[in-house]
């Protein structure tokens, strides 16, 4: 039977209405989907290592042939399954707790066994807990799956074992749909990757441990590369995108510079150039600023929220908790002590005063902010929201974090963390950043 790749999966063979609302709570609904739902692990059944051999933590794939099982426990204790394997150098225990009937009624003594798991010592003796294995039944000994040296091993749902899948994967590779490229050839080969369709049979029907090295690098980078390139795009249309244009009058700004009882580092003289000359471009800013706890990210951003001020905009930040939120409030006033602007500390909850700092924040009477979820409520509005400071990050979801930003028109947007993330990594998990 003749399909195709957006084809309902309940038209494969072997498949049928019941089995496809089994793979549709795997993510399973058209061939292409199953094509794509590689697998989690391997048994090989190839290997050199005996049972007398393993070593306690080992992660093992071991051959044997099952020489007896036993249950103990009853339903009022913490039920154990055992099977005893030997290989003819030792035997290993396999065990499960509270195992189903499923489980129970799969071994009988004699039968060829192929297991992989890690290797635990329990009750004096080598064993394995829940690992995965597979039985060679005498009917299937001509089959396709046992002429393989690696099977693989796929997240599973109740009624769809290995076998199923496999046979079922096994039918719709052997029709030779034919899938488009989706990496150019000279990045294929540049990184030496597999093209797509070899990829894709080599992920389900592997023959050697590099057929299985070599297509998932392939589908690691494929990922990897569509997501940076997803980034590299956003940021560029963010670069296009209007801002407001600051301008630096240093009113607010130098009168800070003259307070601090400190001289700036060299670090963050850098790092506060860079945000002036964003925040002066005619373009959103939508900078990363990393740094380890105590090295003045904080008075950097104090930087940036007074000049937006001077150009007559207001400025919020955005904490992940109460108690942090707190400590900026506190800190801005003593920084901005005498300077005549009026910094606010909104939370959640009930407390007196609440409804007049937000009727004052949409008036504009509030210079600065400083609050947690609750910023993004509904009914907080902005006069004339400039600047967005969000700290710690990585506590907000991406749709957070957008709220606040829509609260004004394109502010700019200065995003902190002491995270400690190497430059490279912070580079590829916030592409769309400039850091």
């Amino acid at each position: 039977m003749a399909f195709q790749l957006h084809d309902n999966i309940q038209f494969v063979p072997g498949v049928g209405p019941k089995r496809a609302k089994l793979l549709k709570k795997l993510g399973v609904k058209t061939v292409k989907d199953l094509l794509f739902y590689f697998p989690r692990d391997y048994i090989n059944k190839i290997s050199d290592k005996r049972i007398a051999d393993l070593k306690i933590n080992d992660m093992a794939s071991v051959k044997g042939r099952i020489t007896g099982f036993d249950t103990k426990g009853n339903r009022f204790q913490k039920q154990q399954f055992r099977v005893f394997v030997s290989d003819g150098s030792g035997y290993l225990t396999l065990m499960w707790f509270r195992p189903g009937p499923w489980l129970i009624k799969q071994f009988e003594v004699g039968k060829e066994i192929y297991i992989l798991g890690k290797i635990q010592y329990y009750y004096n003796k080598l064993c394995m807990t829940h690992p995965d294995f597979e039985i060679v039944q005498d009917k299937e000994k001509k089959s396709f799956w046992v002429e393989q040296d690696i099977l693989p091993l796929y997240h599973l749902t109740e009624g769809i074992s290995n076998k199923v899948l496999r046979k079922i994967i096994r039918t719709i590779l052997s029709q030779d749909l034919f899938l488009d490229e989706t990496l150019p050839a000279y990045i294929r080969d540049t990184k030496q990757l597999m093209p797509l369709n070899e990829a894709l049979h080599k992920i389900h029907i592997p023959d050697s441990n590099e057929d299985i090295a070599a297509s998932r690098k392939r589908f690691v980078f494929e990922e990897l590369f569509f997501l940076e390139l997803m980034l590299a795009r956003k940021k560029v249309n963010w670069h296009k995108a209007s801002g407001y244009s600051m301008e630096l009058k240093k009113t607010y700004t130098t009168k800070l510079k003259k307070k601090l009882p400190f001289t700036l580092t060299h670090a963050q003289k850098r790092v506060l150039n860079e945000i002036v000359e964003d925040m002066r471009s005619p373009h959103q800013m939508n900078r990363l600023l990393q740094g380890d706890v105590g090295s003045g990210k904080t008075i950097i951003s104090i930087f940036a929220m007074l000049l937006a001020i001077e150009n007559g905009f207001q400025a919020a930040i955005m904490a992940p908790t109460e108690v942090l939120a707190t400590q900026h409030y506190f800190s801005l006033k003593e920084f901005l002590e005498n300077f005549g602007l009026r910094v606010e500390l909104l939370l959640g909850g009930v407390f007196a005063g609440k409804e007049d700092i937000k009727a004052a924040i949409e008036r504009g009477d509030v210079n600065i902010v400083i609050g947690t979820h609750s910023l993004i409520q509904k009914d907080v509005n902005f006069h004339k929201l400039g600047m967005v400071v969000i700290d710690e990050q990585h506590r907000f979801g991406v749709m957070q974090r957008l709220t606040l930003t829509q609260k004004g028109q394109t502010p700019d947007k200065l995003i902190m963390s002491a995270t400690p993330i190497p430059r490279s990594l912070a580079l590829t998990v916030y592409g769309d950043l400039d850091v």
